[in-house]
């Protein structure tokens, strides 16, 4: 019984050690890379799910730069969280997701998907405000 109950105890600390572990994306435009770390939660696992998918973004309020998804994500049980620049996020109402490069304030119905993660390029919120016109972006799992 002691044996049993240490294998799933075990288990289970391998589970919150990797839970999340693939869940990376990669977004490209125009020889730009922007690596993102996904949240472990339905709805970045939804759209993991969807992958591999071209994009067509535009700007949004001068903060943000959003593209409409194929499908809507599940955002059952999600909380409502503090935007920041950098947040890669779901709108529910719409079902778009975006970017955030300027401060956004908390709104309903956005769900927190993931963050870039800094690259060798330390401006790539620069980079993404400063796109002009719609473009496509490709998304992608990336292992790394």
């Amino acid at each position: 019984m002691k044996v049993a109950s240490a294998l799933v105890i075990f288990a289970m600390l391998l589970e919150f050690l990797f839970a999340g572990e693939n869940m990376r994306l990669e977004m490209k435009y125009n020889g730009a890379r922007f690596a993102v770390l996904l949240e472990d939660n339905p709805a970045s696992r939804e759209l993991i799910a969807q992958l591999p998918l071209e994009l067509e973004f535009s700007d949004y309020a001068q903060k943000e730069k959003i593209a409409h998804l194929p499908k809507p994500l599940s955002v059952k049980n999600t909380p409502n969280y503090n935007p920041q620049i950098g947040d890669v996020f779901y709108f529910s109402p719409w079902g778009n997701i975006g970017i955030f490069y300027g401060k956004q304030p908390p709104f309903n119905g956005l769900v927190y998907l993931g963050k870039i993660l800094h690259t060798n390029n330390s401006d790539d919120i620069e980079t993404l405000k400063n796109i002009k016109g719609n473009f496509v972006m490709r998304l992608d799992t990336q292992e790394f």
